[in-house]
């Protein structure tokens, strides 16, 4: 495997890595040698299984006046909120 990922591994590499290679692929059998029965599939996020009371509702609501927020900021230039400079000039 060295040789087709053209990687140049001394003697003892080749060794301790084919050690690790094998192990992994053991590791690999057992878990496909695992008989998931009738265990249901796990839920990922994204994956439509939702229900649509598992989610809240996503009604509109007013949003805020620009003059309210701008009164919360630290510091406005006109009807923006000043910030320092982050980037180059």
């Amino acid at each position: 495997m060295a040789r087709l990922a053209r990687l140049s591994l001394d003697d003892a590499d080749i060794e301790a890595f084919g050690r690790d290679l094998s192990a992994i692929l053991r590791h690999v059998a057992t878990i496909q040698a695992i008989d998931p029965g009738d265990a249901p599939p796990f839920l990922r996020p994204g994956d439509g299984t939702a229900r649509a009371g598992d989610l809240a509702a996503d009604l509109p609501h007013p949003g805020m006046l620009a003059e309210d927020l701008l009164a919360l900021a630290p510091q406005a230039d006109g009807a923006f909120i000043a910030v320092p400079k982050v980037l180059g000039s």
